[in-house]
């Protein structure tokens, strides 16, 4: 074997480098979500890397390119890229499905026009001239996100497709959606055709405000008519069968756009909001949403945050010299905290002296409870005891005995409860 020169192991070290950046660079592309992405994602408002290494630590773990974990009152618990324009596929029929509700009764009907059934992706195969109400439609833009049932809705309700459109982008305007733009009502690609997954997460929000849109996309089979019979419509967000509390929204799915899904679902008093945009796979879109689900509620729940009859301190009771009334909690208090937030503190409203006489009972404050600048419970302090005024020759004696502590400078004022930090 020839032994090799310097100008020849140089260019083999070149190529070899050339080739080690190349095989870097496609591993990076298909490699999971980057470290550096993690610690831009924002946990409570604030930015992962810039957090206690508590909060860092339980990061939820996801590879979506974006996306967003919010309350139904729209508290933000967890987001990436969230004010990215991208693609957003089908759930633009979000939209679609809201402004058709607001704007026309379930019962109407609508006739399939020619080119509302020669749209393409449709799944249903609605067939030009056949009748059908706007609540058979939605039920199979929602549930099948069928092309065509969104475009007869469009131009049944607008008047026109492009009339719809501007509607949606009005009522994108009104709810203050900043990062969304409708070209269509079915959602394929189009120039100009974006959302956000925060904007989608809010335009949900609303949505779900909405009894019909509700029960709609909460449906996980629904039966419309058709030319030769019932019709069969089954919900494409899997959602519903397999996460705890899933009772939303829709999925979507084109090139540009990968695979999208807006999902909501709800345990007890709290619903939570997810949105995953561009996922490589149908089943990633799935197992990302529920992963990011399952985070939220296991650290945003209801606590019982004060307690009934938990003593709070004392109140003085004029004109008594030395009696006070306790204050205690008049019932449990609880609330929804976010566990990764700002710490929960508590803040007393108490006077220092209430006239006599008191009955046990009486409101005689509050104590708020505050995670940030957000109140999560308030209950009112009441007395635990009665204190009955005092009769005449009491009330002289108290006097006297004013005045002489006046005298002697041996008079004390009590001091008010003040806050204190629960976690």
């Amino acid at each position: 074997m020839e032994s090799s020169t310097p100008s020849q192991l140089r260019r083999i070290l070149r190529s070899r480098s050339a080739f080690a950046t190349a095989l870097a660079l496609v591993l990076a592309l298909s490699s999971p979500v980057s470290a550096l992405a993690v610690a831009d994602d924002l946990i409570g408002g604030v930015r992962v890397g810039d957090s206690p290494e508590a909060v860092q630590a339980a990061a939820p773990s996801s590879n979506v390119p974006a996306g967003v974990v919010t309350t139904a009152g729209g508290r933000e618990l967890w987001s990436r890229a969230a004010g990215g324009e991208r693609s957003m596929a089908s759930t633009t029929k979000i939209m679609t499905a809201l402004v058709a509700l607001e704007n026309a009764e379930p019962s109407d009907i609508v006739t399939v026009t020619m080119s509302a059934a020669a749209v393409g992706g449709s799944g249903v195969h609605l067939k030009a001239g056949e009748d059908l109400t706007v609540e058979e439609l939605l039920y199979a833009m929602m549930l099948e996100s069928d092309n065509s049932a969104a475009h007869a809705l469009a131009a049944h309700v607008g008047g026109s497709v492009d009339e719809f459109v501007a509607m949606l982008n009005e009522r994108a305007s009104e709810l203050g959606l900043t990062k969304t733009g409708f070209r269509n009502p079915h959602g394929l690609d189009a120039e100009g055709h974006h959302s956000s997954a925060g904007d989608l997460a809010r335009l949900t929000r609303f949505a779900m405000l909405d009894d019909d849109f509700r029960r709609i996309v909460g449906t996980p089979e629904a039966t419309i008519s058709g030319p030769s019979g019932a019709r069969t419509l089954v919900n494409s967000n899997l959602l519903l069968q397999s996460l705890d509390g899933a009772n939303g929204v829709k999925t979507g799915w084109t090139t540009p756009a990968g695979y999208c899904l807006v999902a909501t679902a709800q345990r007890g008093d709290i619903e939570l909001v997810t949105v995953v945009l561009g996922t490589s796979s149908e089943k990633a879109r799935f197992d990302e949403a529920q992963s990011l689900l399952e985070w939220g509620f296991e650290h945003y729940r209801t606590e019982t945050l004060v307690s009934e009859a938990e003593t709070v301190g004392p109140v003085a009771v004029l004109p008594y010299l030395d009696r006070s009334v306790v204050a205690v909690v008049e019932h449990d208090g609880a609330g929804e905290v976010f566990d990764l937030g700002e710490s929960v503190v508590r803040e007393y409203e108490l006077p220092v002296a209430v006239q006599a006489p008191v009955d046990a009972g009486d409101e005689l404050g509050a104590v708020r409870v505050m995670e940030g600048d957000r109140v999560v419970t308030e209950v009112p302090l009441v007395a635990a005891e009665s204190v009955p005024a005092p009769g005449f020759f009491e009330r002289v004696w108290i006097a006297v005995v004013r005045a002489w502590r006046e005298l002697t400078g041996s008079s004390e004022s009590p001091q008010p409860a003040s806050a204190a930090v629960c976690r």
